[in-house]
Parts: C-alpha cells; structure tokens; sequence
C-alpha cells in the first residue's frame, strides 16, 4: 500500500471556532473580567495569597454566592494586575451571571484544530456524497421507519425484551449503512486511507476571544440558553496536512486510488451548501423579522455566494462547537427522500420539540445505554416521556447557537490547498 505525499491546507477561522477540550474557566479562581477584556489568573499567585484566614473567608463568601474573585481582591486592596498573566477580548460575558467559561482544546497550552474533528467533518460530508448517489440505501431505511412508527403508537407499553428487540432494529440499519460505506475508506488490516493530521499550534493570547454564545429560537426569534466559550478570533490561520492511502483492494473511493483532493473539496462545498440553503429555507419558512433572524439569513446568503465562487482547491466547512444536527449528519438525506418519514423518525427518537406520543416505559430504561444507539448517521436514539405537544411540521432544529456580539454562527473555516 503506497502513502502519497501529504497535502498541505490551510486553515482560516470565518467565525469564532472552538474545538472543546477539557474542563471550565471558573469567574470564582480563573480569572477576573474588566472592560471586554478576561484576565487570566495565575494560578501560583493566587495559590500564594489564598492561605490561612483569607483562604477560610474566600471560601465562606464563596459558598454563600456573596463573591466572586474580583470583587474579593477588591476588598482587600489588592490590585488584579498583580495576579492577571494576559488579557484576551471578550464579548459579551456578563459577570453578573458568573458564567463558566467552556475551554478550547490546547496541546502545550496553546490552541489547535485536532485531525480528528477535521476528519470527522470530512467522512461525513463524504458518506453524505456516498449515499446521495445510492438512494437505494435511503429507500430501505424508510420502511423499516414507518414499520416501526406505527408498531410504536399501537402498543401503550414497552416490555425490556421489546426495547431490546428496537436497540436492535435500529443497530441493523446502522450496520447497513457503515457496512457499505466503511469498506471503501478502509484497507483489510481496517486502516484508514484518509489521513487528517492535527494543526500546528496556535498562540494562545494573541488569537483567542472570549464570546457569549445565545440559542436563537426560530419560532419565537427570540435569544435563549447563554453558554460562553473560549474561541479562536476570525482570520486565525493555521497548517495542517491530509494524506490519501492507495490500495489495491476493490471497491475503494476512486478519488482517494487517483489522490484526488479536489474531489474532496468538491463533496465538501455540497454538503455545506445543502445545509445553509436548508437553513435559509427554514428561516424563510419562520417568517420572523427579528434582527438576528435578518442578520442571520445576510450571513448565509453570503456563505452561499462564497461556496459558489470557490476555487477548486478550496471548501468552506464548519468545525467544533455550535453546529446544528444537520450539519453532523446524514439526516439531510432522509428528509430530502420523505418529510413525513423524517418527522417520524424525530418523535420516535425524540430529537427537537415533536408532538406527544403517549408511551409507558420506565425512565430509568430510557435512559440506560441498553437502548441507546444509531450513532451519528442520523441522531441518537432514546426515549423521553412528555414531551411537549407541537404540530409536526414545526421548524427543526428550532434553535441555532449564534455569537452575542455580530449573530454569526460558529465554526465556520475555510480550507485551501497550498
């Protein structure tokens, strides 16, 4: 098997981007807000000054929610610049809510696009192309969909063995869909034939913002669920490298036998397109004229004329947190192939607001892993009770997670072959 020589991408951030890593940034020991700007403490300073009856009246008014730590170094006259390392922007964080802060994922403390979120976007966007030009695979899930749909609203309860038999049902559709799909991306021993290496390494302070994120509702055109995130700023760049394994074995992507990366970024503009020509039609359809809901469709009718106006060595994507079911899913397809059977399967997986279907199980059931499955090809499968009752042609997914500060949606990169 030849390995062909690595091709070389740059990545350029459209939008704040974060690809979560571990942990939360705490406004009670991490760091101390000022004029949209966050300082970030240093831990062995502030270790230092936190001892004895400091530390016990830290933690006291702490605990009573009388304190965060700004406001204690203020009391006792110490200065925050003694124990800030760096500033970085911030937009839109409200200390009044003593929001966490969700952190980016850091190799040596400094920020990066790990290979194998790029990767996933990359087999997804390709799995959608694989099935698009075999909707025959599609058609056999679509039965097996409505079978079950109706077997489920004529029984009122669900025995384990019949939960079982579904987590099993469901599992075969799966298997049938990465059965086919898997065996051209993977050589006999089960080794990828793509490649995505992770980015170089980014620094930290010079390239990342603090942003308020806020859900906006599509029904209501009004903003919901703040979550703050650590985020790379627009126009970061970074390099990182794709590599296509030849094999000789058959039925293998042609596009990765010719080294083909244009190909590649061909699928991936398509699948992109898809998804912002869907969520402007779902936009349409709300007819809100709420500023963020104007501002928002501005925004994807210039993604649309960027794809467009793409040059063959370039794809615009999107990345890490803030995405949309749509866009980490082949559930595009099937609601392309059958609405009515695309709403179904909504409610019998409970993905989004759907309407109530009175079903007797156990919760603690429902939510054990015995019943979970069907992945990401097209949404987590569980079952929930009382659900809130909706018309099934509601907008779905009702809610998109857009920047306080400019309204755009996350993760959006472009990536250019050099």
């Amino acid at each position: 098997m030849e390995l062909y020589h690595p091709h070389s991408i740059e990545i350029t951030t459209l939008t704040p981007t974060c690809i979560g890593g571990n942990g939360q940034l705490s406004p009670l020991t991490d760091f101390v807000v000022g004029e949209n700007k966050i300082g970030y403490i240093n831990q062995d300073k502030l270790e230092a000054l936190l001892k004895g009856k400091v530390l016990d009246d830290f933690v006291e008014n702490t605990l009573k929610g009388n304190q965060d730590l700004e406001n204690f170094l203020t009391a006792r006259g110490i200065w925050q610049d003694d124990l800030v390392d760096f500033w970085v922007n911030s937009h839109g964080y409200d200390l009044n809510q003593r929001q966490l802060i969700h952190r980016i994922a850091t190799t040596a403390g400094k920020p990066y696009l790990a290979g194998s979120s790029l990767k996933g976007a990359f087999i997804t966007a390709i799995l959608y192309d694989f099935l698009k030009k075999r909707p025959e695979i599609i058609k056999e899930i679509i039965p097996i969909i409505e079978d079950y749909y109706s077997k489920k609203i004529e029984h009122k309860l669900f025995p384990e063995e019949k939960l079982k038999k579904i987590k099993e049902d469901f599992k075969n559709i799966e298997n049938k869909i990465t059965d086919k799909f898997k065996i051209t991306l993977i050589d006999k021993t089960k080794n990828s034939l793509l490649s995505v290496s992770d980015s170089q390494s980014i620094d930290f302070q010079s390239n990342i913002e603090i942003h308020l994120t806020n859900r906006l509702h599509f029904g209501s055109g009004e903003s919901e669920v703040p979550i703050c995130y650590e985020t790379l700023r627009k126009g970061v760049k970074t390099n990182t490298t794709i590599s296509f394994r030849k094999n000789n074995e058959a039925n293998k992507m042609e596009f990765i036998q010719n080294n083909e990366s244009k190909v590649l970024w061909k699928m991936l503009n398509t699948f992109s397109l898809e998804n912002v020509k869907l969520e402007l039609e779902l936009l349409n359809e709300s007819n809100q004229k709420a500023k963020e809901i104007e501002v928002l469709k501005a925004f994807l009718t210039e993604k649309i004329e960027q794809i467009n106006n793409a040059s063959p060595t370039e794809a615009f994507i999107r990345i890490g947190s803030g995405k949309s079911f749509f866009n980490q899913t082949i559930g595009l397809l099937l609601r392309a192939a059958n609405k009515d059977v695309f709403v179904k399967f909504r409610k019998l997986n409970k993905i989004g607001k759907t309407e109530e279907i009175k079903v007797k199980i156990d919760k603690k059931q429902a939510n054990s892993t015995e019943i979970r499955g069907f992945g990401a090809l097209l949404g987590k499968f569980g079952m929930e009770e009382n659900s809130e009752e909706i018309d099934q042609n509601q907008l779905f997914p009702l809610t998109r997670t857009l920047t306080h500060v400019g309204k755009e949606p996350m993760g959006w990169v472009k990536i250019e072959e050099k």
